[in-house]
């Protein structure tokens, strides 16, 4: 979970790369939102 958000937002580490994600269940369907991918220093900003 990232600080400061209430939405559920997630963060995968991937090298020097992080992805920042939530997803959504509906039943038997998720959705996996995929918001932003970018380098460890600018994607937090």
């Amino acid at each position: 979970m990232l600080q400061g958000y209430s939405d559920g937002r997630k963060r995968l580490r991937v090298g020097k790369y992080r992805i920042i994600y939530m997803y959504t269940q509906d039943g038997n369907i998720e959705i996996l939102y995929i918001m932003s991918v970018d380098m460890r220093g600018d994607i937090y900003k």
